[in-house]
């Protein structure tokens, strides 16, 4: 056969699939409950034959928003769209057979049934949706949401409230199917009560923009928070006032409410305290935002590290917080979102800590300090955001608006008497603005993103004994960046899509500092500006076929950078151009089980950072020597692989994700520590390399008719790479192994239990020339919940917190935190609660830990035993 003929089948084939295609009619809709407005997923929609044979042409069943999508080859009569559903009246209408969009209500229609008991599965599954039945999981003692996504297997709830499914961080928060709060979930799920929800739904692999459905897939879950109809019709919310005694009067009060119906919904907090200034935790975005100036993190705010105990416990603290959100429908599949927030905290710190630094001889440097800190920090958000999502169109734009102060004054009393004091504010405006078309089985896209941010002055200052200053430091910074892109996404055929993504991305920065070190002495500045220009071209290639997905990107990148230090009349220049690759692949097994795998490389600049080559103070005793001048550069390499299985018949969740990675540096990191404990850092142009090893394993399994949920949640973590000591390159390996069981337990209808254990091993090793050393921290503890129903109306709770690790002369130590309670609700709108905080007068925190050659323990004051007596009102 003549290879003409041969592309004259292929050619014939090809034309022949486009006119079937084109000849095609597609009808798409939503179905929804006339009186809620509610979703009805699992619907049978019909497309029937107007005629007297009543042939079905084409059937599917509504998803869990409600869409159907019918595809029928071409009519010339006119057909019947037959939509039923049980619990509702079936409906029946008629309409041309052309291609058009189709939204229907269906009325709730009553249903007697004789001598059946239905019970509702705790867990099902529909597709990629997981539907957790709350009711299966509550108990008395369950006050908010986030007490209930605690219990669900595959859900963990983070400390700070953070949620993850199968050990990834969801990518949206629903509550019925509108996302009002976006990353600042936790302002719903601490608040809103946990009798006013039915159900939890994930939805696996979930994307976001519905036009991009079956085309651009996801690895990340979404949560969906279903109401019952009361909360849908009537506002609720609760008022509360608590007063204690530390020694010291302490005080607490919130105030929140939160309506929601067909049309849109509202939430709104207010809330202060001064026994653990956990208000602003709750406006904490989870989907995090990027750095936004240069300049802003040059001086840290605190010269030191906390871990999340302490701030809730340190022995002075207040906090407060306010926030206005609220949603609203401006179209079938358009919303307006408006969010309103304010934070405060105000905390003391009372430190002491030992470092010893390895300094690649047989001794170390060990450095003790011992200081106060009163730190503030303020933070005023508000954004607005507007989104249409339907199928063949996507519009959406988000403005939003931040500015944060901050301050921090030190007062040491070793290695010297000093007192050193910090001030920051910055101010930033960002607008996004995402414009996507579909056409068949192609998409159009248009994305801006500009960013605006300023720095007006952070200040830190140094003064001794006498009040002399010894060292002042000022930085300041102004940022302009600007993502414009465009895409466009070629539809093949139903399984192969080709992407192209054109990026110019820029940056336009200034960054001065200037340094006054009466110590050393030293004067020094810097005063650079420039500008940052990087288009990109991304050619991608997706493949979805049943059971396996494959997509490959391979974006092309230019650097272009000026960047100019006026205080030393130089100007650095790079233009440079980079390809990566990335593949990702996905099999499923079965509709439960599946399995991942990628490889890539990726290319990483730095930025105008890598010019700073005069000396920055960071705090009293760091100082950063100046930056090499060279272009810091990263090529990283990596391989992952990893599972995901469910069975919600039995209640049964596991992952496994696994990383390799290398990465190729161009410059190393050095310090040299003087024998007083102070830092100078310095980099240089050099090479060296990184790798590392990642592992996270998790399982878990209900026993539904035992009311017990077990977990495990464990990670390896191996890091390698080298840095300068006191001029030496030092090689130094550190692998960090954790083991998290937890337990949740409910006996006899009187008793909840909720156990989390904690393993870590930190091993590190420290190489340099004939110098070989190994070090082994091993820590363990538990966190338990106990909660007893004596009498109806009354709980008793108690928490505890117990911790075993090595202290500085490697000999053990134990840490026990315990909180008790009760609670009396005389009525279902009121409840009173007398808590009692750490009964064994714990009065330290000890917190130990390696960071790449050196070791670090430190010591925080606790606030002594307290108590507090609130009172809650509901409506």
């Amino acid at each position: 056969m003549s290879i003409r003929r041969i592309l004259f089948y292929i050619l014939s084939a090809n034309l022949l699939t486009v006119v079937a295609a084109l000849s095609q009619t597609v009808i798409t809709g939503r179905l929804t409950d006339v009186e809620t407005g509610h979703a009805i997923p699992d619907a049978i929609v019909k497309a029937i034959k107007a005629d007297t044979t009543r042939a079905v042409l084409a059937y599917t069943i509504t998803d869990t928003e409600g869409r159907y999508r019918l595809s029928l080859a071409e009519q010339q009569q006119p057909i019947e769209l037959e939509f039923a559903v049980l619990g509702y009246r079936t409906v029946s209408r008629r309409v041309a057979a052309q291609s058009a969009t189709i939204d229907q209500t269906l009325a709730p229609s009553a249903f007697k049934l004789k001598e059946v008991t239905v019970k509702a599965a705790p867990i099902s599954s529909h597709g990629d949706t997981l539907n957790y039945n709350v009711a299966s999981f509550i108990a008395p003692t369950d006050r908010t949401v986030e007490d209930i996504l605690r219990k669900l297997p595959g859900i963990t709830v983070k400390p700070g409230g953070g949620i993850e499914y199968q050990g990834k961080a969801i990518n949206k928060f629903y509550i019925e199917g509108l996302d009002m709060l976006g990353g600042r979930y936790t302002l719903a799920t601490r608040n809103i009560g946990a009798d006013q929800i039915t159900s939890v739904q994930v939805y696996e692999n979930h994307q976001p923009v519905r036009l991009l459905k079956n085309i651009d897939f996801s690895e990340n879950a979404a949560l969906n928070i279903k109401l019952k109809n009361k909360g849908m019709t009537r506002p609720a919310g609760n008022v509360l006032g608590g007063i204690g005694y530390r020694p010291g009067m302490l005080y607490r009060a919130e105030l929140f409410g939160f309506i929601a119906h067909t049309k849109g919904q509202m939430l709104a907090t207010l809330k202060g305290d001064n026994c653990s200034a956990e208000a602003g935790y709750e406006l904490t975005d989870h989907f995090g935002r990027g750095g936004e100036n240069k300049a802003d993190g040059l001086i840290p705010d605190l010269p030191f590290t906390v871990p999340g105990d302490v701030k809730t416990r340190t022995r002075r603290s207040s906090g407060a917080s306010a926030s206005l959100n609220t949603i609203r429908r401006t179209g079938s599949y358009s919303t307006l979102t408006f969010n309103l927030g304010y934070a405060e905290a105000r905390r003391r710190y009372e430190r002491e800590s030992v470092s010893t630094y390895f300094v690649a001889t047989d001794s170390a440097i060990i450095a003790r300090e011992s200081l106060s800190t009163d730190a503030a920090d303020h933070d005023l958000t508000a954004s607005v955001v507007y989104e249409k999502n339907a199928e063949q169109e996507f519009v959406s734009n988000t403005a939003d608006f931040r500015f944060g102060f901050g301050e921090a004054d030190t007062r040491l009393q070793l290695p010297a008497e000093l007192r050193q004091r910090f001030t920051q504010r910055q101010a930033a405006l960002n607008n996004r603005l995402s414009l996507m078309w579909r056409r068949g089985t192609n998409v159009y896209r248009l994305q801006s993103h500009i960013r605006g941010s300023v720095v007006p002055g952070n200040r830190l200052t140094v003064d001794g004994s006498n009040h002399a200053r010894l060292v002042t430091q000022r930085v300041l910074g102004q940022s302009l960046y600007t993502n414009h892109s465009t895409s466009f996404v070629k539809g093949l055929n139903a399984y192969h899509n080709l992407w192209f993504d054109v990026t110019m991305e820029t940056e336009h920065d200034r960054v001065d500092t200037d340094l006054d070190n009466r110590t050393m002495p030293l004067q020094a500045r810097n005063l650079n500006g420039g500008y940052r220009l990087q288009p990109v071209v991304t050619p991608s290639y997706v493949f979805d076929r049943d059971r396996v997905r494959i997509k490959l990107d391979i974006p092309v990148r230019y650097v272009h950078i000026r960047y100019r230090d006026r205080q030393s009349a130089e100007t650095f220049r790079y233009d440079r151009p980079y390809v990566g690759a990335r593949i990702n692949t996905r099999y499923t097994i079965s509709p439960g089980f599946s399995v991942t795998a990628g490889a890539g490389i990726t290319h990483t600049t730095g930025d105008m950072l890598s010019f700073l080559i005069h000396p920055v103070q960071h705090s009293y005793n760091k100082l950063s020597g100046g930056e090499s001048g060279r272009l810091a550069y990263r090529r990283t390499s990596s391989l992952t692989a990893g599972y995901l299985f469910r069975n919600t018949m039995e209640g049964f969740f596991s992952t496994l994700n696994v990383a390799v990675g290398r990465t190729h540096h161009n410059i190393l990191k050095g310090e040299t520590v003087a024998p007083d404990g102070s830092i100078t850092s310095r980099t240089t142009g050099t090479t060296n390399d990184a790798d590392m090893v990642t592992g996270t394993f998790y399982i878990a399994k209900n026993f539904h008719d035992q009311n017990t949920t077990i977990a495990l949640t464990s990670s390896y973590t191996q890091t390698s790479g080298e840095r300068s000591r006191q001029g030496l390159r030092v090689q130094h390996v550190n692998r960090i192994m954790s083991l998290n069981p937890s337990l949740n337990v409910r006996a006899f209808d009187w008793m909840i239990v909720r156990i989390r254990g904690m393993f870590d091993r930190f091993t590190q090793t420290v190489r340099t020339g004939t110098i070989n050393t190994e070090s082994v921290i091993q820590s363990w503890g538990l966190d338990a919940d106990l909660t007893l129903l004596p009498l109806r109306n009354v709980e008793l709770f108690g928490q505890t917190n117990y911790r075993n690790h090595p202290s500085e002369d490697n000999r053990r130590t134990q840490r026990w935190l315990v909180d008790v309670g009760i609670r009396y609700q005389p009525s279902r709108v009121i409840e009173l609660e007398l808590k009692l905080q750490n009964l064994t007068d714990a009065d330290t925190y000890t917190d130990i830990r390696y960071r790449d050659t050196d070791m670090f323990v430190t010591t925080f004051g606790l606030r002594p035993a307290s108590g507090i007596v609130s009172l809650k009102y509901s409506f």
